[in-house]
């Protein structure tokens, strides 16, 4: 279960944030993931949901957006775009 500290270190960026922008209102929190990180993105939005209540992101939609991860190969020295884990490149 590490999506709990995971969401309270992105929760915390949040709302430090906005609070340096003056910001007293967050209705959107945006995150990126790599998606090779194995963070259940459910369990997040839950843990994020149980943080947000009472502060100044209180009713903020979360977005979670799942980024792919490029890779340069040793030998051929293409670069790739993956989803999964994988062992040998493609190309060679």
């Amino acid at each position: 279960m590490h999506e709990i500290g995971i969401t309270r270190d992105l929760f915390n960026i949040a709302v430090d944030e906005a609070k340096k922008k003056g910001i007293q209102k967050i209705s959107r929190i945006k995150i990126k993931i790599g998606v090779l990180t194995l963070i259940d993105k459910t369990h997040l939005v839950e843990h994020f949901n149980q943080l947000l209540s009472g502060t100044i992101a209180d009713g903020a939609d979360i977005e979670i957006v799942d980024e792919n991860v490029s890779v340069n190969c040793r030998n051929c020295k293409k670069t790739i775009e993956i989803d999964k884990f994988i062992l040998e490149c493609p190309f060679c």
